[in-house]
């Protein structure tokens, strides 16, 4: 008999620890207040005994002045009387917040998603779980979409899986994995693994753009104060670089973008592959410039094959060797120097192997000096009549 008594007294304490706000004819929304969270909704239900809540309906949870977050249904666990310490939301998700860039001014930060886990008290941390898309309002607005994105709301450190996509103003970043930390320009450095590629605008000082495209193991952004930062692709990276009427196709285990200055920075085993053939080196510097043409200085065992159409017979095979070159796309010639020799194919015999202080080709005339000793009397082979058989 007893027994029964206390389950009886437990039963009725329990009955009235539980509060319900919800409206009885009117949809006008309920709220809850506890230190400095509101909780609106059409429907509340707190469980004082275990700490829990639940809202359904144009919910709104409100901490403090710097996070809000909406969804059609909130539950939760309560901390105490003023806080809570972890909520789960779904249906139509939204939080904006409040983030403080590296130069302390404050911009909004937009998260929306199917759902969403936030963890609040000691460390403010949020989990949007499905068609996740997060906003950064900055000086330079950014958008990052991902199946799933984790965000730190107290620091700055976020991580995104699952068709990751930052898209910005100039240009996008997509990959499997991207971890990086919140800033004025979206990121103020991102690290994206996993399919990494980038699709980005260059602009000069003129009026001239165009896109470069990479493509990586890793590719790391580093935004810099005042400026675009750059691009590091680590691993296998591809870079794709326009050219008037195509384009040229870099090479490398590792090339470096300045985005302010449109120059880049190959380096380890690199190859160059161009409209008219394939140059090899140990390191390629390149600069784009206006009317999307470059300069590219290649050095360590630099080579060069191409194919030279002849006035006579058929296309010949050049091989050209060095210990550097400069390729310049506005006439599309090559200079090779240092311990410099030139092969050339001929027909039915080995060809000719000749050296020279200097190799000038002009892919485009078809034209090739050699300079030798005596600069005043240089070797000149014009493929276009048939010559350097």
């Amino acid at each position: 008999m007893k027994a029964r008594s206390m389950v009886y007294v437990h039963s009725v304490v329990a009955a009235a620890l539980m509060l319900r706000l919800s409206p009885a004819q009117s949809q006008s929304p309920k709220q809850w207040i506890a230190g400095n969270l509101s909780l609106t909704a059409q429907k509340i239900e707190i469980d004082l005994l275990n700490e829990t809540l639940a809202a359904t309906g144009a919910c709104r949870l409100v901490k403090g002045q710097d996070v809000v977050l909406t969804a059609n249904s909130i539950t939760g666990k309560m901390q105490g009387n003023e806080d809570i310490g972890e909520v789960k939301a779904r249906d139509q998700v939204k939080i904006v917040y409040k983030h403080r860039d590296e130069k302390g001014a404050l911009m909004d930060v937009v998260g929306e998603s199917s759902s969403a886990s936030w963890q609040s008290g000691d460390k403010e941390a949020i989990s949007l779980v499905g068609s996740a898309r997060l906003e950064v309002q900055g000086s330079e607005p950014a958008t990052l979409t991902a199946d799933k994105i984790d965000v730190d709301l107290q620091g700055s450190a976020f991580s995104a899986s699952g068709s990751c996509r930052l898209e910005a103003r100039d240009g996008e970043i997509t990959g499997n994995q991207m971890d990086g930390t919140i800033g004025s320009q979206g990121a103020d450095k991102l690290t994206t693994t996993g399919n990494a590629r980038i699709v980005y605008t260059l602009k000069d000082s003129g009026e001239g753009s165009r896109k470069l495209r990479g493509a990586s193991s890793r590719i790391v952004w580093v935004a810099g104060k005042g400026t675009k930062g750059k691009v590091l692709l680590d691993g296998n990276a591809e870079v794709t670089l326009p050219q008037e009427g195509g384009s040229i196709e870099l090479g490398a285990p590792m090339a470096d973008i300045s985005l302010d200055s449109n120059s880049f920075v190959a380096t380890g085993g690199c190859r160059l592959r161009m409209q008219s053939g394939v140059m090899t080196g140990s390191r390629m510097e390149g600069k784009l410039t206006a009317g999307d043409q470059f300069e590219l200085h290649t050095t360590g065992k630099v080579a060069v094959n191409t194919e030279i159409a002849s006035g006579k017979g058929p296309a010949r095979k050049v091989v050209a060797i060095g210990d550097r070159s400069v390729y310049r796309s506005a006439d599309d010639s090559l200079v090779i120097d240092g311990n410099a020799s030139l092969k050339v194919s001929g027909e039915g015999s080995e060809g000719a192997n000749i050296r020279g202080d200097k190799i000038h080709i002009n892919l485009r005339t078809k034209k090739v000096i050699i300079e030798t000793d005596d600069p005043a009397n240089p070797t000149q082979l014009d493929f276009r009549k048939g010559e350097g058989k």
